[in-house]
């Protein structure tokens, strides 16, 4: 029974290459993400009763917005995923990856669920007359709707989000849900992949030392110069780390060393770094460049340590951490109008008089709640475009009815 559980939540794929673990790593930056908007959403709501009680809790304020580093991770994840193919390819001399096929897998894997998830806001919030999913800008806080929602408001965003170019066009954050900004980031970066792939035909110190420096240079470069909105611009170093990633991991690189047991203290470490550095202060912008250099070299080790070492490995590949990181993409489009949905009823919920205990009962709520509405939509409209083939089986579909 609880075998036909899991198969049933198994994420679908073609990737020869998958790698189990780098769903529980995605697992794990889901919950950071999710305490990071739950708590933000709740502390700005319920701010009025606990406003003596709050000032004590700097500390975990700080580890929140920390939490934000899951958009980092998310991004790597993604980019070392990607390159893996091609790394095959330029460094191994694999089979050779068909751009056209890895743009078209792209728009069927990614753009339906996406659609669906955008669209559905759109009606529910012109139906209810309601700004429940919108939080504002959280790159400008100040940015909020003073009253119902229209038609002519809301509309433009809606096309904006629909052709990933809302922080482009609109220079604010998407109203139909904020969390749609970090998926326009990711759609810049696979229409860059095959072009930053190409560093690949490389010699190999060559290509690792210059994927390391621009690293650097990426960072610095944001010391001097700040666009108004988030582009791959801003987190440029996540991806090209992702791609040194890939580099090592075709070629094998440190197998024996990250086997050792000793590897687990550096792991701690790094893991250390990635939660507690002072990176994001509370309008989520660069605080410090001795955070901001070291972090996406932290994160790289992170991951890699979690791919090779057998210990780190199993925590990472159990079947719940898996199948919660295989509907991450779900979970991800899902969670911020669920928060903000439960959000409406648990901000006035009061179990004691203390901050804490409620806004840990109030994030108990919203995990509750979106894991079932999240595999709902995994089953029924995420996982049948994970198949890569299943707009060639539609097309067959389509003929043998018109031959019947």
């Amino acid at each position: 029974m609880l075998e036909k559980f899991y198969s049933k939540f198994q994420r679908v794929t073609s990737n020869r290459l998958y790698i189990p673990e780098l769903d529980g790593i995605r697992t794990f930056g889901l919950f950071m993400v999710i305490c990071f908007h739950g708590y933000a959403y709740y502390r700005n709501k319920a701010t009025a009763p606990f406003a003596e009680d709050m000032a004590s809790f700097s500390g975990l304020d700080q580890l929140m917005i920390n939490f934000h580093i899951a958009l980092p991770i998310f991004f790597m994840l993604s980019a070392f995923i990607l390159s893996i193919p091609f790394a095959n390819q330029y460094i191994n001399g694999g089979k050779k990856t068909d751009i056209k096929k890895y743009y078209l897998r792209r728009l069927t894997r990614v753009e339906p669920p996406y659609f669906t998830v955008i669209i559905l806001l759109f009606i529910l919030l012109l139906a209810t007359k309601t700004n429940m999913t919108i939080a504002g800008n959280i790159f400008n806080p100040s940015h909020y709707f003073s009253g119902p929602i229209t038609f002519k408001e809301l509309w433009p965003s809606l096309v904006a989000s629909l052709c990933y170019v809302h922080l482009i066009v609109m220079q604010h954050a998407p109203y139909l849900t904020v969390v749609a900004w970090s998926l326009e980031v990711e759609i810049q970066y696979y229409c860059s992949g095959p072009l930053l792939f190409k560093i690949y035909t490389l010699k190999k110190y060559t290509r690792r030392i210059i994927m390391i420096l621009a690293t650097i240079a990426i960072v610095l470069l944001h010391d001097v110069y700040q666009p108004k909105t988030e582009t791959i611009y801003w987190f440029f170093q996540f991806f090209i780390m992702g791609i040194f990633l890939a580099d090592l991991y075709v070629t094998d690189v440190g197998t024996k060393t990250f086997k050792n047991n000793w590897i687990l203290v550096p792991f701690l470490i790094a893991l250390g770094g990635i939660l507690y550095l002072p990176k994001y202060t509370q309008i989520l912008q660069t605080e410090k460049l001795f955070a901001s250099i070291p972090l996406p070299f932290l994160i790289a080790f992170f991951i890699f340590t979690s791919i090779k070492n057998p210990l780190i490995k199993k925590l990472f590949s159990n079947k719940i951490m898996t199948i919660i990181g295989g509907m991450g993409y779900s979970i991800y489009l899902l969670h911020y109008p669920v928060i903000s949905f439960v959000g409406h009823f648990t901000t006035s919920i009061r179990i004691t008089n203390h901050f804490l205990p409620n806004a840990i009962f109030h994030l108990l709520v919203v995990m509750a709640s979106i894991f079932p509405v999240a595999a709902v939509f995994f089953l029924y409209v995420e996982k049948p475009f994970m198949a890569s083939k299943w707009v060639e089986k539609l097309g067959k579909k389509k003929e043998k009815v018109v031959v019947e």
